[in-house]
């Protein structure tokens, strides 16, 4: 079922809409290397990783259904599961 997210809901978290995105996008993303690394072996670590050829996919034996990963990272960041810190530019 989809449900639609107000503003004011994401507002409640933090004020700004902009560091909501990202914050809750880089967690997707971590996600998503997460998962990729756990479907993905790599075929002799001592090869050089010019081609992929030495990747190799591992096929699963029972198909489990997970959320996306967007709506894992929303559910995250709206429960305060999350951690995050912002980095200030560097004055040169």
């Amino acid at each position: 079922m989809i449900v639609t997210l107000p503003f004011s809901e994401l507002n409640k978290v933090n004020d700004d809409i902009y560091k909501s995105v990202v914050v809750i996008g880089k967690r997707a993303k971590q996600v998503i290397d997460v998962r990729q690394a756990n479907r993905v072996e790599v075929a002799g670590e001592d090869e050089d990783f010019d081609s992929l050829d030495s990747v190799h996919e591992v096929e699963d034996i029972e198909y489990v259904e997970k959320d996306k990963v967007i709506v894992s990272s929303l559910k995250e960041y709206m429960n305060g599961e999350l951690e995050w810190t912002m980095e200030q530019p560097q004055d040169k």
